[in-house]
């Protein structure tokens, strides 16, 4: 399962307009809100489907069996400038849980990811082994190595 969802986020545009003052001939300006909104992607397309191609076969590769992927399966989703690694479980009732536990950050001006685990208080923090890779090949060898079980447990 590869979701794509929250792969951009819409900021709102502002506009400025200048308007009269309706009891005299005072202008001044507002902003207003004129339910126009743009799209701001941290990667292109091209980039989105590299990244999907080396994390979905990573993905792919460490997914349960397809018996049992109803109650426990991987994804990953991209988010932002981030692409993160989540579980899915099943929980009494049927609904689902999703847990991340792994995330890359691609740092643009500095021209690296930087990687971060979930732990229990759910906050990221550094992975203090490797914090920062070149390649997103990297990233993904170092979750399959996990040396410090920070990711699988």
């Amino acid at each position: 399962m590869m979701r794509f969802t929250r792969t951009g986020y819409y900021r709102e545009t502002l506009e400025v307009v200048r308007r009269t003052h309706p009891g005299g001939s005072r202008r001044f300006t507002t902003f207003c809100n004129c339910n126009r909104k743009t799209i701001a992607v941290a990667f292109s397309e091209f980039e989105q489907r590299r990244i999907a191609k080396i994390v979905g076969g990573y993905v792919d590769s460490r997914r349960p069996p397809p018996q049992i992927r109803n109650e426990l399966d991987l994804a990953f989703l991209i988010d932002k400038q981030s692409v993160i690694l989540y579980e899915i479980r099943q929980i009494m009732g049927g609904s689902h849980v999703e847990r991340p536990f792994a995330k890359a950050t691609w740092v643009k001006t500095q021209q690296h990811w930087r990687i971060f685990w979930q732990r229990a208080n759910l906050k990221w923090h550094s992975y203090e082994p490797l914090p920062e890779v070149g390649r997103l090949e990297d990233f993904v060898k170092e979750v399959e190595r996990d040396p410090y079980c920070c990711f699988y447990g």
